[in-house]
């Protein structure tokens, strides 16, 4: 890339240490202490050293609890920032994101027929990277930033040849002294995939994805409106290895931005052929 400025290759290196105490044979407890060192293509650099702490309690075998407390830094490359937006205004600076304040929980569950996860997270983190849309332009931009997130995912089989999956994510985040959700980050995501194996070799699936809306700068000015997605698709494998997919993504055929100014694909449609030939 050709920047009006000097730049250099961001780069990020941790290095941890730690110890497992199984206090109880259902209580265990994770410590140790982590060291991240990075720098942006700015030039820019940070460091932080912290110590980290896991808990977990196994009530039985298909039920676990944990906590934990583990500040992290990451780093994301520029394929990973254009393959979230290609459309982004191409001379950004990539900084590693700190989070010193990092803390959560979960539960976890796995029965016959059902399997379920819930988390949590609460995180201060500093130059938490955001897309903002300024002068017509899709912009790379830093703020620090409060963010607590809560998860939900799941699989429902009610019969050998029914299965449904769920997701869901509430993730309320604000720039530091404001109240104003972040752009680009919705503050709801959730989505369901049903999946029905019939007698015959087909498998037919249906999948509902939502998503609230979104604003675009950090004066909330402006929003693009909330997504409602409905996919079907079937595959088969009346063929000796192979498979025949097909499948129709957004049939209501819903034109919603996908970023300010960039209006999504409608209604497509998508055939696939899998040949194994081992």
């Amino acid at each position: 890339m050709n920047y009006n400025q000097s730049t250099e290759s961001p780069s990020l290196l941790s290095i941890n240490a730690g110890i497992r105490w199984n206090a109880t044979e259902r209580w265990s407890i994770e410590a140790g202490g982590e060291i991240y060192d990075g720098s942006g293509s700015d030039r820019s650099g940070k460091t932080l050293l912290s110590p980290f702490v896991i808990g977990r309690l196994e009530i039985d075998k298909d039920r676990q609890l944990s906590v934990w407390f583990k500040p992290e830094m990451s780093l994301s490359t520029y394929g990973e920032v254009t393959k979230l937006n290609p459309y982004i205004f191409r001379e950004f600076t990539l900084k590693p994101e700190s989070a010193p304040i990092k803390i959560g929980g979960g539960f976890w569950f796995n029965g016959e027929i059902l399997s379920l996860e819930i988390n949590g997270e609460f995180s201060k983190i500093s130059d938490k990277s955001i897309l903002i849309s300024e002068d017509s332009q899709i912009k790379l931009q830093y703020v620090d930033a409060i963010q607590v997130i809560a998860r939900i995912y799941g699989t429902f089989t009610p019969q050998k040849n029914m299965r449904l999956t769920f997701s869901g994510i509430i993730q309320p985040t604000y720039e530091e002294g404001n109240s104003l959700q972040l752009p680009m980050i919705p503050l709801i995501k959730s989505g369901v995939r049903g999946e029905l194996l019939l007698n015959i070799p087909l498998r037919i699936w249906t999948s509902v994805e939502y998503w609230s809306k979104q604003n675009i700068d950090l004066v909330s000015e402006k929003d693009i409106g909330a997504r409602f997605l409905l996919d079907v698709g079937a595959s088969t494998q009346f063929i000796p290895r192979t498979i025949l997919s097909a499948e129709i993504r957004n049939l209501l055929d819903d034109r919603y931005e996908w970023w300010n100014n960039y209006i999504a694909p409608g209604i497509s449609f998508r055939l696939k052929a899998k040949i194994n030939f081992l």
